[in-house]
């Protein structure tokens, strides 16, 4: 006889709720990245952007899931067992990234839109505005030069 202690494999439902973990987990670390290097060159922001859209399919290839009743099914399908407490435990986890992932999407989103209205103040400075001329009657754009209609 041996005196090793009884292991148990987890549930499909254990699983599945430790891969939402992960999964939601990735996509929140990913959206935290690109966040950190949006003042950065556009190659770096556009890598982050796909390794952020790539952890987002992940997140929809996991188990299919879609919404907050299969979460509850998962959670309540744990019930009465010995991963009881384990499966709200995770269920809990997985809510607690999703609601941030919203939170930190929201506020990239914005703060990415205040960078764009501010690049495209500075481009409208840098080049001019139509109808807008210097001294000489010239609007100038890089190197061409516009003359004033005369007349």
């Amino acid at each position: 006889m041996s005196s090793e202690p009884e292991v148990h494999s987890p549930s499909p439902e254990v699983e599945l709720l430790v891969a939402l973990v992960h999964a939601t987990g990735e996509v929140l670390d990913h959206l935290r990245l690109l966040d950190s290097c949006r003042y950065g060159p556009a190659e770096v922001v556009q890598a982050a952007v796909a390794d952020l859209r790539v952890a987002v399919e992940a997140l929809g290839h996991v188990g299919g899931l879609g919404d907050a009743t299969t979460l509850r099914r998962l959670q309540e399908a744990t019930q009465g067992r010995s991963d009881a407490e384990l499966g709200t435990s995770l269920a809990t986890m997985v809510r607690n990234n999703v609601r941030r992932i919203g939170e930190q999407s929201a506020l990239l989103s914005l703060e990415l839109r205040h960078l764009l209205a501010d690049t495209r103040e500075v481009v409208s400075i840098a080049t001019g505005g139509a109808g807008t001329y210097d001294s000489h009657g010239y609007t100038t754009v890089g190197e061409l030069r516009r003359q004033r209609a005369q007349g």
